[in-house]
């Protein structure tokens, strides 16, 4: 059995939040009676927490693939008669138009951050991308699930 949760918050977003964080605080002098009227601070945290509550969790079992990235996939199964061919792969954001809950001539991805994903081909025709930080282990379990 596989799991893995993502999130997108890493060092990159939180040196910018804390930038803008610090430019805001500076230019209104450190007073925070005047920070709680500025909409600016409002919004960069509303963004940050909005970004820190987004999780990519990703299951896989004899079942098949759970999905959860709420607030799009509250709780997606794919099992696996419906699956066609599943492999690993790399990807751009240029494939999908970047990350999170996306749409695209390549189908649908789910991905938080990264280059690595399972890619899946279902029956009907559809496919679906889910981006990974481990993709050594996702091959690993698909062999040990027989699955290729």
């Amino acid at each position: 059995m596989f799991e893995e949760k993502q999130h997108f918050i890493n060092k990159w977003i939180l040196l910018i939040f804390g930038t803008l964080f610090i430019i805001i605080m500076y230019r209104n002098r450190f007073d925070f009676a005047l920070l709680s009227h500025r909409p600016d601070l409002w919004i960069m945290l509303s963004v940050f927490l909005l970004l820190y509550f987004l999780r990519l969790k990703t299951k896989i079992d004899q079942q098949g693939i759970h999905i959860r990235f709420i607030p799009f996939v509250w709780n997606k199964l794919i099992t696996w008669d419906q699956v066609e061919k599943v492999y690993g792969r790399t990807y751009t954001l240029m494939d999908f138009g970047g990350w999170g809950y996306r749409f695209s001539s390549q189908g649908i991805a789910y991905n938080t951050k990264g280059k690595y994903g399972l890619q899946l081909i279902l029956k009907n025709g559809k496919r679906i991308m889910i981006g990974t930080q481990k993709p050594k282990e996702i091959e690993r379990v698909l062999s040990q699930l027989n699955i290729n």
